[in-house]
């Protein structure tokens, strides 16, 4: 399926003359953002942007600084390490 955007042609221009391929730039964000509000995961990433493997998923999501490990996930390990932790105590 395609969809089209439409911006001003100036903005199109100046867009493809720093980078190129305006396209793939907008499917790259829309990636990203994805991705970093959990909407998607590391392999629909890759199917969206035609990756070849895992490997070169993963590699774009850490030049665009995506972790997959939030804060959150951390302390929520911590709890989880703290419960384990108190019931091989008893």
């Amino acid at each position: 399926m395609q969809y089209s955007v439409i911006i001003p042609d100036t903005i199109a221009m100046q867009l493809e003359r720093r980078s190129g391929n305006v396209s793939r730039q907008f499917a790259e964000a829309l990636a990203v953002q994805k991705y970093r509000s959990r909407e998607f995961t590391a392999f629909q990433v890759g199917e969206m942007l035609g990756h070849r493997s895992r490997w070169e998923t993963d590699a774009f999501l850490k030049k665009h600084h995506c972790c997959g490990y939030t804060e959150e996930d951390f302390e929520q390990d911590g709890k989880t390490l703290d419960e384990l932790f108190q019931q091989a105590l008893r």
